[in-house]
């Protein structure tokens, strides 16, 4: 089935505005089939100092606003998710200014978003440039971190697992 999702990118750059420019430039050429809006919140740069962000904002696509004070993460995240509220977005992507992001890689995400209605969230394998592996899930727990990222320092799980998984818990 073909995506119709409409998608709402939040990037918060804190002091590394070409490394932001390049991941949302990445994104926008990543080719998903879902409809992407981007907000990219410059935070605590005070006025958008950089041309590499303010050379983002001349596609439609993306929105950036800046904040005269360090915010937080957290709170650039919440203006994110708010802005993306008020554009009717389906589904809210958190995307951190340090990673690289290959051709394809929202579609599988988007599709298990809008097939299984048990999974709230989903995150794809995030690996170092290495190839070992950074984060392939988490445990929640309580304790000092709220979770534990699995498979963190080891090999890609096979890319037909998240499959395997799902037919298992659906059989």
């Amino acid at each position: 089935a073909e995506l119709t999702a409409r998608v709402a990118v939040v990037v918060v750059n804190y002091k590394l505005a070409e490394r932001t420019a390049d991941v949302v430039r990445r994104l926008l050429a990543s080719g998903s089939a879902a409809e992407l809006s981007v907000f990219v919140l410059d935070n605590g740069g005070g006025e958008i100092a950089t041309e590499s962000l303010r050379a983002l904002a001349l596609d439609p696509r993306v929105h950036v606003e800046a904040t005269p004070t360090n915010i937080g993460y957290c709170a650039g995240v919440n203006r994110g998710i708010a802005w993306a509220r008020a554009r009717g977005a389906e589904f809210v992507l958190l995307l951190n200014n340090d990673v690289r992001v290959g051709a394809g890689f929202l579609d599988p995400l988007l599709q298990v978003l809008q097939n299984d209605p048990s999974v709230a969230a989903v995150s794809p394998t995030i690996v170092w440039p290495d190839g070992r592996v950074w984060c392939q899930g988490a445990r929640m727990r309580f304790g000092p971190n709220i979770n534990v990222l699995v498979g963190h320092g080891g090999p890609p799980a096979p890319r037909t697992l998240g499959e395997l998984r799902r037919a298992a818990i659906h059989t």
